[in-house]
């Protein structure tokens, strides 16, 4: 059984270590009203040199009351169960709409550990996305405030083209 472990940042934390076979992990930041802050670990990574190091610095907490972790289990189902529904009513609106038939499939440009190399997973997108939402996986989503995208003065298919880079804390950003 995963063990659950809490983000003490204040903000997004994704830790990951390839020696581990495992997927990174990615929490909200403390105190996320959505209890995203509290994800479980599988004991590979709670074992890995890097994640007890964290932990010893304080990135991270194990919770080991049981009535926090029910409630907490209780809250992601919710979350879960809604998100759910969103898709859904989601879906049902899609049916409803004039569907594009423009897929565009391109890579992720989320980051790959702390390799400094790119995701690369496949994502797939709608032409309407295109220039307006970054490529991220499903894992990858939380950072999508992180990217901002800049024109490069090309038009594609009538939409000006964009090239989407990850913005840093500090860095200001020139448009």
């Amino acid at each position: 059984m995963p063990t659950m472990v809490r983000n003490n940042q204040l903000g997004p934390t994704t830790f990951s270590d390839d020696s581990t076979g495992q997927k990174p992990v990615v929490w909200q930041g403390r105190g996320d009203p959505n209890r995203q802050d509290v994800r479980p670990v599988h004991d590979a990574l709670l074992e890995s040199v890097y994640f007890q190091q964290a932990l010893e610095n304080g990135v991270f907490s194990i919770l080991d009351n049981d009535q926090e972790r029910r409630a907490i289990q209780d809250a992601h189902r919710a979350n879960f169960q809604a998100a759910q529904e969103r898709r859904q009513h989601v879906g049902e609106e899609f049916i409803d709409a004039q569907p594009s038939q423009d897929i565009i499939v391109t890579e992720c440009i989320g980051p790959k550990g702390h390799t400094g190399q790119l995701c690369g997973e496949t994502v797939t997108l709608t032409a309407e996305q295109r220039g307006v939402v970054p490529p991220l996986c499903l894992r990858h989503i939380p950072l999508k405030p992180q990217f901002v995208a800049t024109p490069t003065g090309k038009v594609v298919d009538g939409k000006p083209e964009v090239t989407w880079s990850r913005s840093k804390l500090g860095q200001t950003l020139d448009h």
